[in-house]
């Protein structure tokens, strides 16, 4: 299987996740996204701070 292919398979899958959670009433997974976005922006910082 070619990278290039892993790769897109990798963000159809994220596409359908992204849409079935969108799709719930789940009290916690409302939550998900403060969560994680510290995470997040630790990385894009760290991404940053490399390139500058």
């Amino acid at each position: 299987m070619s990278f290039t292919f892993r790769v897109l398979l990798g963000l159809v899958a994220g596409l359908a996740i992204g849409i079935l959670i969108a799709g719930t009433d789940v009290a916690w997974l409302g939550a998900l996204p403060g969560i994680v976005e510290p995470v997040g922006l630790l990385f894009i910082n760290a991404i940053r701070m490399t390139v500058l």
